[in-house]
């Protein structure tokens, strides 16, 4: 409303809306006649279809003024037992008129409709995330079993000359933490990146701010670090003088 009466309350003001119905001339020109109204109040911004769609200039009238096709009754109950309210209501209204429709539904089921889409595409999203996570783990697992059983000579070099199987397993997660963190920085990247687009699927998040879509490596690097350490552990746990013997 501020954007229609900067320079002042618009309460008391005039304001013209379309009204139907549309007309059309001898001419064949349309003609769409308006009705002024007095603006006697002001709401908040309100949603009608979802949650997520942009605030849109709206206007309330009395049923006087304009009859609708179809009416939507809010009715707050102060009793659980909906099966019994519902039937109350019908019998209030069809005490006027028994020939109206109805039709009855909850709120929260509007507001879960509403969010249907947005919940399914989250819900693929950490789905293919958990497997992306998983396989990123079982590739690392095969890597790393691959490049050990590679360096078994050479690890059994290190533990012939005092080398103990901690230090053996340091060096292998400190080498194997180096990938790992290369790939949570690239994730970083990407999450920053994407960030803007995540945030279009969820409601009231935005990009920036206390209520951000934030990147968190501590799944990303747990789960690498167990496909590191598995095999190095395995790798300590070999007799690396007997090895050495038979190469």
């Amino acid at each position: 409303m501020n954007s229609f009466t900067p320079d002042g309350s618009p309460l008391g003001r005039k304001v013209s809306s379309p009204s139907l119905p549309i007309m059309k001339d001898s001419t064949g020109v349309i003609h769409v006649p308006f009705d002024e109204y007095e603006v006697v109040g002001i709401v908040e911004d309100a949603h009608f279809a979802s949650l997520d769609e942009s605030d849109e200039p709206t206007m309330y009238v009395t049923m006087e003024q304009v009859t609708p096709r179809k009416m939507n009754l809010v009715v707050k109950l102060t009793t659980d037992d909906i099966t019994s309210a519902v039937a109350g209501i019908r019998e209030a209204v069809w005490a006027g008129d028994p020939m109206i429709p109805m039709d009855f539904r909850l709120h929260q089921d509007i507001v879960d409709e509403s969010l249907g889409a947005s919940r399914m595409t989250m819900l693929l999203l950490t789905l293919f995330g958990g497997v992306a996570l998983t396989l990123a783990a079982v590739g690392i697992f095969g890597v790393v079993s691959f490049v050990a059983s590679q360096r078994t000579t050479e690890l059994s070099i290190r533990a012939a000359l005092g080398a103990t199987p901690g230090e053996v397993l340091s060096l292998l997660m400190k080498q194997g933490g180096t990938m790992v963190g290369l790939g949570i920085g690239a994730g970083v990247v990407g999450a920053i990146a994407a960030r803007n687009l995540v945030a279009s699927q969820l409601y009231e998040i935005s990009a920036s701010g206390p209520g951000r879509v934030r990147y968190r490596p501590g799944s990303s690097g747990t789960g690498g670090l167990g496909g590191v350490f598995l095999p190095a552990r395995k790798v300590t746990k070999l007799n690396l003088a007997q090895t050495l013997r038979q190469e």
